[in-house]
């Protein structure tokens, strides 16, 4: 009962299948194998897989058709394609489609052309299918998204082994699936170890990428258009060349709001995100924890194009070279508005790097704590940049210094300690008493709250003020 419950609610909700007049189809009971379930569906039917695994792969996907599990859980179904070949295939499958409750394992998709490799767990050109509650693991793809792949005309996009590397693109109709809730955990693939999007804008809410691998974006590749995540987690993702986290590309407008980039690594540049290529990213409440690249850019690599960061938070990434916490290049022009900067560590620049012809106008932010012989911004090139009503403190070589000398006393900037509620504790708010709350300016002017994230404790015995955790808490910060 709670099973049905809670499968008729998700469905409800998300409005996933269309149940009037329509006909369900019972694996194995009526229909003796998926496909054999999803092909006698019309537009409209559901077909439900009992709790089991399944050995297929190749399985071809219907407009309007809602296949789900049993419980709509991802643990009661499991489709193990056993490396032959792709798990499901989508070919212009539209909105009205789902996919809901399974375990996706096993895709290795074979053949020459591009659209016969991409894709290892699910594959959508022109196709536009809900997925929810769903679990994509252990899937590879021989050129991009190894979990999922979506995309138009894949066959002429998919160029350069499925890195796109080329002019701006033309208009055409894009495919835009809409996953919620689902995991992608242990894929891998050249570019895009769980999922890859070219000329396509999925929508991801919820979602979790972990443990995946790529040359170039461990979880997750984008290129032209843009793909929207809402409250996902990058996880312990790694790339051999670029981005362990995700990486942007190619006149990307992604949007990232209110997610979180964790211990991903790359063993060149950016621990977790590249953008590049006239890509105009935004991110929006996120925060970069604990990323390592072994060359630049410890958390982010900006290349070119003009992404822009509000409300987001750099803590404790490393960089072997330039850029703890980020690195720009070539010509990027970047927005930062009320970012905090916390114990990075980079060899040139702990918090920021702006090389070549770059630009980094920075507001309302802090830099603070971060590396031990280098300063806090640094500049090569003719890189440069801009501060106004930012704070830049106690960084280990320096703070006003390098390209942001004679700053520290104009345009409301200052030096000051934040006065973080338990920044060793990964809780970078802000006690009532401090200079980067509005109202606490040291030169009592109006300039608004300072930093990424505001009010979080009281001043009020500052010794003892420091609330009871547990051990598994603490631990849960920092993994």
């Amino acid at each position: 009962m709670r099973h049905s419950l809670l499968l008729a609610l998700a469905l409800a909700t998300a409005g996933l299948c269309i149940p009037a007049h329509a006909t369900t189809w019972h694996v194995p009971s009526e229909c003796p194998t998926i496909q054999a379930g999803v092909d006698s569906a019309a537009v409209g039917d559901t077909v439900r897989v009992a709790c089991d695994t399944y050995y297929e792969h190749d399985i071809i996907m219907k407009s309007g058709v809602c296949l789900t599990s049993e419980t709509g859980e991802s643990g009661c179904v499991t489709i193990d394609a056993q490396r032959m070949g792709r798990v499901i295939y989508c070919l212009e499958v539209d909105d009205a489609a789902s996919i809901v409750g399974f375990t996706i394992t096993g895709g290795l998709p074979t053949g020459a052309a591009a659209q016969d490799s991409a894709g290892g767990g699910i594959y959508c050109e022109d196709s536009s299918p809900a997925l929810a509650n769903c679990t994509l693991l252990d899937n590879v793809s021989g050129v991009a998204g190894g979990g999922l792949f979506c995309g138009t005309n894949a066959s002429t996009a998919l160029r350069n082994r499925g890195l796109w590397r080329e002019g701006a693109p033309s208009p055409a109709v894009r495919s835009g699936p809409t996953v919620t809730d689902c995991t992608f955990s242990g894929n891998s693939s050249p570019g895009g170890g769980g999922v890859a999007c070219y000329l396509c804008s999925p929508t991801l809410t919820r979602c979790t990428f972990s443990g995946n691998t790529a040359e170039l974006g461990g979880g997750m590749y984008c290129a032209a258009d843009g793909a929207s995540l809402l409250d996902c987690t990058f996880f312990g993702n790694q790339a051999d060349i670029s981005a362990g986290g995700m990486y942007i590309s190619a006149w990307s407008s992604t949007t990232v709001t209110d997610c979180a980039f964790l211990h991903n690594t790359s063993a060149r540049h950016a621990g977790a995100v590249r953008s590049e290529q006239h890509s105009s990213p935004t991110f929006t409440g996120v925060t970069f924890t604990r990323n390592v690249a072994v060359w630049s850019g410890g958390a982010v690599l900006c290349e070119d194009g003009s992404p822009s960061f509000d409300h987001v938070e750099f803590r404790t990434n490393t960089a072997g070279g330039a850029g703890g916490g980020m690195r720009c290049s070539l010509s990027a022009s970047v927005a930062l508005t009320n970012v905090t900067f916390y114990d990075n560590v980079g060899a040139q620049g702990s918090g920021l790097y702006c090389g070549d012809s770059s630009s980094a106008t920075i507001t309302n932010c802090i830099i603070a704590f971060g590396g031990d012989t280098t300063s806090a911004v640094k500049c090569g090139g003719s890189g440069s940049a801009t501060l106004s009503a930012s704070n830049v403190y106690g960084n280990g070589g320096g703070d006003w210094v390098d390209c942001i000398a004679g700053q520290g006393t104009v345009n409301g900037n200052f030096s000051a300690d934040p006065l973080f509620c338990h920044a060793e504790l990964g809780d970078l708010t802000l006690y009532e008493n401090s200079p980067c709350l509005p109202g606490n300016h040291p030169d009592g002017g109006d300039w608004g709250l300072i930093g990424a994230w505001g009010l979080g404790c009281s001043a009020t015995g500052m010794a003892e003020n420091a609330h009871e955790t547990s051990w598994g808490a603490i631990k849960a910060m920092f993994r």
